[in-house]
């Protein structure tokens, strides 16, 4: 994966290996796993940037299949909870 200084606004999920490989299994079909640094601002200004390695999972075959309603507001649910920005919300994320 190319780095190239964009900014992606997410969560990171704590969860055993087990459990990965199950949530994976069920929900994520299709996609490949890749490992990525995760950069995060500490809200320390002495030391204001922590990162840590993850495993992210994405897809590389395009496909004309949407997610479902359901599956799309439980993101934008998951989303606001967790604080991300309403404006990458509103331009990233769409349902039908």
């Amino acid at each position: 994966m190319e780095n190239d200084g964009s900014i992606t606004h997410g969560i990171a999920v704590l969860m055993l290996k087990a459990t990965f490989a199950k949530f994976i299994k069920k929900f994520e079909k299709g996609y490949e796993e890749y490992e990525v640094e995760v950069k995060y601002d500490t809200g320390d200004s002495i030391n204001s940037e922590g990162k840590f390695r993850a495993i992210t999972c994405i897809s590389t075959q395009l496909t004309d299949v949407r997610p479902s309603n359901e599956y799309v507001m439980k993101i934008i649910e998951g989303a606001k909870q967790n604080g991300l920005p309403q404006k990458y919300i509103d331009e990233n994320i769409h349902h039908q």
